[in-house]
Order: C-alpha cells, then sequence, then structure tokens
C-alpha cells in the first residue's frame, strides 16, 4: 500500500512513553511529537507508560489523507 503520514502528539508529560505501531516499536525523533509513514489501511497503535493504563486504538489511514490522533494516558488504578 502507499505509504500515509500518520500524526499525533502526546503531551510532555508523557514523552518518555513507549510507542508500538502493529506491535513492532516505534522511536520518535522528536520528544512528544509523533510522524511517521505508514502503509494506507489500518493499524493498531498503543502507547504505554509505567504507572498509566496503556492507550490503545485502532485508526484508518487513507491515502491522500493525514490521520491525526489524540493520546491520553490515564494513571494506573491502585
Amino acid at each position: 500500500g502507499q505509504q500515509v503520514p500518520l500524526i499525533w502528539a502526546v503531551p510532555r508529560a508523557h514523552a518518555g512513553a513507549e510507542v508500538t505501531i502493529d506491535g513492532a516499536p516505534w522511536v520518535s525523533s522528536e520528544p512528544g511529537h509523533f510522524m511517521v509513514q505508514v502503509p494506507s489501511g489500518r493499524h493498531v497503535i498503543e502507547v504505554s507508560r509505567q504507572g498509566y493504563q496503556r492507550f490503545s486504538t485502532e485508526l484508518e489511514v487513507r491515502v491522500g489523507e493525514t490521520a491525526p490522533l489524540n493520546v491520553s494516558l490515564s494513571p494506573e488504578k491502585r
């Protein structure tokens, strides 16, 4: 499939979060701001950080569109 830009922002407080796309780890060159080219279609994005509940979502990206994603992490319940 054709590569499509996927852009999302992680709040600064979670800049150290681990991100996976379709199960593969992804590292940002700019902390807290992520932009990655992914093939068009459905992708599973997960964001995790120690002490917080894992954020997981499935996103459909289409050719010719930029897919924005807002990530929010909630503290783990004790």
